[in-house]
């Protein structure tokens, strides 16, 4: 549904979800997920997965990747990364939990692996994608200028430098 005079607007599921006590809530799977209790196995499982989760998060600016929004399904050895609505920070932006870039640091993989390097110099190349139809430019500038940081340095920004 549109708000009128509002451009956008977020689709939203609602969903009953069965709650451990019985009862049955409205909401949505990420506060209560069967299978939650394992949720960071993934970074033992797959940690070329969650490393370029991290990648992707940084050059983003996600501000907001905690355990609820991020799906690891063990029978696929799959990690999927979901609810962006605190991406493309603009510098200086207050930041939730960053669950992949901090393990990032702790293991201390600082270093770009080539494909992410590459990575980089072709979504500049291809300018962005068009990325900026749909960015606010002050976004979008802050995603450009941590691209150039990361190429340039060829390294993960350091927590907080979104």
């Amino acid at each position: 549904m549109a708000i009128r005079g509002h451009r956008s607007f977020r689709p939203t599921v609602l969903r009953f979800a069965t709650l451990p006590d019985g009862t049955r809530d409205v909401g949505s799977l990420a506060v209560f997920r069967p299978g939650r209790e394992r949720q960071r196995g993934y970074l033992d499982a797959v940690p070329d997965q969650a490393a370029a989760g991290a990648f992707f998060d940084a050059l983003i600016g996600q501000q907001d990747r905690n355990d609820g929004n991020i799906l690891w399904y063990d029978q696929r050895r799959l990690i999927y990364l979901i609810d962006h609505a605190f991406s493309f920070a603009r510098p200086g932006a207050n930041s939730g939990e960053v669950i992949l870039t901090a393990w990032r640091a702790q293991q201390d993989i600082r270093d770009l692996t080539r494909q992410e390097v590459d990575a980089l110099s072709r979504l500049a190349d291809e300018g962005w994608g068009g990325l900026s139809q749909f960015v606010e430019p002050s976004r979008m500038e802050a995603l450009v200028d941590r691209a150039e940081r990361m190429q340039r340095t060829r390294q993960m920004l350091p927590l907080g430098s979104f």
